[in-house]
């Protein structure tokens, strides 16, 4: 959703300390509105890769899933330089 505010233009970042406070270790957030379709085929590569042969989602090693998934999906570089990852 876009901004409507320009004072807020840093909302994005707020939320995702918000998901750190709340206990989660590892956040991986968009800077601006990202592509509908695009985002569904990264979101499923994403989750593919970060989840272990056990079924426990692996956090530690959510930035190299991060990269790998972006070389994975055939998605355009404008949605490439989107992601930001904040791990605490």
């Amino acid at each position: 959703m876009p901004v409507r505010n320009k004072d807020s233009l840093d909302k994005v970042m707020h939320l995702m300390s918000v998901m750190q406070f709340t206990g989660f270790h590892s956040v991986i957030g968009t800077m601006w509105m990202v592509d509908d379709a695009q985002m569904n085929k990264i979101t499923s590569v994403f989750y593919d890769n970060i989840i272990d042969k056990h079924g426990h989602l692996n956090y530690t090693c959510a930035t190299l899933v991060l990269n790998r998934m972006m070389k994975e999906v055939d998605v355009t570089f404008n949605q490439h330089i989107l992601y930001v990852h904040c791990s605490a």
